[in-house]
């Protein structure tokens, strides 16, 4: 795992992230906020997301997701 943003600058490598959301709006406008300065990964569910996170599990720097919570009425 990398701890160090040095290790990303001089390499001129751009720190990878996983954007998890099930709406593909919400996707598609993270990704164009986040993609000039970030490489960026997308998941639509949990599933998806845990296979990722397992395929890239040493070059993730942040994953941004969406919970849903249910209260109880």
């Amino acid at each position: 795992m990398v701890t160090n943003n040095e290790n990303f600058d001089a390499a001129g490598e751009k720190r990878q992230i996983l954007v998890v959301d099930d709406d593909i709006i919400n996707r598609e406008l993270l990704g164009e906020i986040l993609k000039q300065d970030y490489n960026v990964l997308y998941a639509e569910n949990g599933q998806q997301a845990l296979e990722m996170i397992h395929e890239n599990q040493e070059s993730l720097s942040l994953i941004l997701l969406d919970l849903l919570t249910f209260a109880n009425a």
